[in-house]
């Protein structure tokens, strides 16, 4: 996964659902990529579990708020 350039990870990043995208935390590039605004701008929500919503209030929300034009629940 480390070799594969930015746009390859994107591209595979956006057939996934965006709570699952938003699961993995492998590294700091790999947040990066999937906080990408493409992958954030409407961010669907829809199997919703305590850990996710503790991650997701606590962490990734900090990082893509101003990213976010969209929420599903």
């Amino acid at each position: 996964m480390n070799n594969l350039p930015d746009e390859v990870i994107l591209m595979i990043l956006k057939y996934l659902d965006t709570q699952d995208a938003l699961s993995f935390n492998l590294n700091e590039r790999f947040n990066k990529i999937v906080y990408d605004y493409e992958i954030v701008n409407r961010l669907r929500i829809d199997k919703l579990d305590d850990e996710f919503i503790n991650r997701l209030c606590s962490q990734i929300l900090q990082a893509i708020y101003n990213k976010i034009r969209w929420i599903d629940f």
